[in-house]
């Protein structure tokens, strides 16, 4: 079954929020009674998840490579490899920043996804957190880690709005709030993957390689795995194709989950 049906093939008097009520529900929840309100709403939820999961799962790696530093800063093996002279890291504040400040310049890219499409930079930011999150699993040296974890942050920072954008356009306008709640929610569970995994990792013997290393690149997988994951499972934002006129495009385009 498709999750949602495609855009019909002639104008109609709907507004694209209209169609995504429609296209959201089920044909089944037109024969639930009134009282049923739950079971609607489980029953649109079920048909939204193909789409809203891999969402929340982006913003889930968007959490892990901002916090993923934080955990490492308290490894002694850490602070020694990178020749930090205070207890805690204290000296290490402008490498625990650098994320931020990649974050400030990433946060800007809401013009690009205006002009190029929300999917496209969302994927962009996913690669370049990726790429550069393994990059600092393997550099030597404060400067090389604070320059990958920078880039790492333009990309965090640029799939944020591109990610909330690609979500409140797909949802329909009943449910949008708690669809948008839903996604949000991800960025609690990779706040979770992150804090279990050093448990799990750091403190501990892993031969010849440092488990800061390897720590970190476990980190960087969640953003890899969720680029391909949305790249072959999330459509572009119907309402940025309709903006840009061409919505003969979104009507022959297949269903997301379909």
């Amino acid at each position: 079954m498709s999750f949602v049906r495609p855009l019909p093939p002639s104008p109609s008097h709907r507004n694209l929020d209209e169609f995504l009520d429609e296209a959201f529900l089920p044909p089944v929840a037109a024969s639930l009674d009134n009282r049923e309100p739950v079971l609607e709403f489980l029953l649109e939820c079920s048909r939204a998840a193909p789409l809203l999961l891999p969402l929340a799962c982006c913003n889930a790696a968007d959490a892990i490579e901002i916090l993923s530093l934080g955990y490492c800063l308290s490894d002694p093996v850490f602070l020694t490899a990178l020749g930090s002279s205070s207890a805690g890291g204290g000296d290490l504040g402008p490498l625990a920043a650098a994320v931020f400040c990649g974050m400030l310049v990433g946060g800007l890219s809401g013009p690009i996804g205006d002009s190029y499409g929300r999917k496209p930079v969302l994927l962009g930011g996913l690669g370049a957190s990726f790429v550069s999150g393994l990059a600092g699993s393997m550099v030597g040296g404060r400067n090389l880690l604070a320059a990958s974890r920078f880039v790492c942050g333009i990309g965090v920072g640029g799939m944020v709005p591109a990610l909330f954008s690609l979500a409140g356009e797909w949802s329909p306008a009943r449910r949008r709030g708690a669809y948008l709640t839903a996604v949000a929610s991800g960025w609690m569970a990779g706040g979770l993957y992150a804090a279990v995994v050093a448990r799990l990792v750091l403190g501990t013997d892993r031969g010849t390689v440092a488990p800061w290393r390897i720590y970190l690149a476990l980190c960087a997988l969640p953003s890899g795995a969720c680029a391909a994951w949305t790249a072959s499972a999330v459509p572009e934002s119907p309402r940025w194709i309709l903006a840009r006129g061409d919505a003969e495009e979104d009507r022959n385009s297949p269903p997301p989950g379909g």
